[in-house]
């Protein structure tokens, strides 16, 4: 159980990740990773969203029903690291992803026997040649250097699932059994640690998709002061880290940027 002040300093920054990526209007750009900002931002910012969605339901007073979204947090921000961090992740999220959207689509129209919509399945771009992501709990495993995120998503997934959990934590014994309806939380401190390690994840990935200098150091600082992983690349071995550019090759990455992607509207 973590103390009160160490998890109040947990949520201000969980807060913090959501108002600064909220906040923003555009982002500045390395060439090499313009296209990988762009298949990327979604899975961060999503991570952000669920961690906003997260404090909503903390401060309403349901923190334990809050555990489902934390996992999903959580897999979103494991995903984009490994799509960002592993050599030739790009390619197999960008693979999984057009598979998805026009399988998707097909199953829709299947279902909805919607002439207009097969029509359109017709103008989905082909899905890329290659292979797809692999299943999540191997992305989980690949970046998992002492059991710990499986550990914590497992803990996760018991408010997820069907499992005695359901049973057991709405049920208490006082010389018989007693219907509960409100609930305890004894996991509170380690589902709100998991959440503020997806935010310091998500926010890496598009700190150094845009070489945002200031950023890194500020995600640096909070890393150190609240022991968070900015990121989880010691995990993969050398020969299987992405080689990643530093700003198009100029001796002054901070200023050599070369474009602004704005955020639409």
């Amino acid at each position: 159980m973590g103390s009160e002040r160490a998890t109040d300093q947990l949520h201000t920054w969980i807060r913090e990740c959501v108002s600064d990526l909220r906040d923003r209007e555009n982002f500045e750009v390395i060439k090499e990773e313009a296209s990988h900002l762009l298949l990327l931002f979604g899975l961060c910012a999503r991570t952000i969203r669920y961690a906003d969605a997260y404090e909503s339901l903390v401060d309403s007073g349901f923190s334990p029903e809050a555990s489902p979204i934390a996992r999903a947090a959580l897999e979103h921000a494991l995903t984009a690291q490994w799509v960002f961090l592993r050599e030739g992740g790009l390619a197999k999220f960008r693979v999984a992803s057009a598979r998805s959207h026009k399988e998707h689509y097909e199953k829709l129209a299947a279902w909805s026997d919607n002439a207009e919509l097969k029509r359109e399945i017709g103008n989905i771009p082909a899905i890329p040649a290659g292979k797809s992501m692999p299943k999540f709990m191997d992305v989980l495993r690949d970046l998992d250097q002492d059991n710990y995120l499986e550990t914590q998503y497992a803990l996760l997934s018991q408010s997820v699932h069907v499992t005695h959990s359901a049973v057991f934590s709405y049920l208490s014994w006082n010389d018989g059994y007693e219907f509960k309806y409100e609930q305890d939380d004894p996991w509170a401190f380690q589902t709100t640690y998991v959440v503020a390690i997806s935010c310091m994840l998500a926010s890496w990935v598009i700190a150094s998709l845009t070489n945002d200098m200031d950023r890194l150091s500020l995600l640096d600082q909070v890393s150190e002061e609240l022991t968070l992983p900015m990121n989880l690349e010691d995990a993969l071995p050398l020969l299987l880290r992405r080689k990643r550019p530093s700003a198009t090759g100029s001796s002054d990455p901070v200023h050599d940027r070369s474009g602004t992607v704005e955020r639409p509207h």
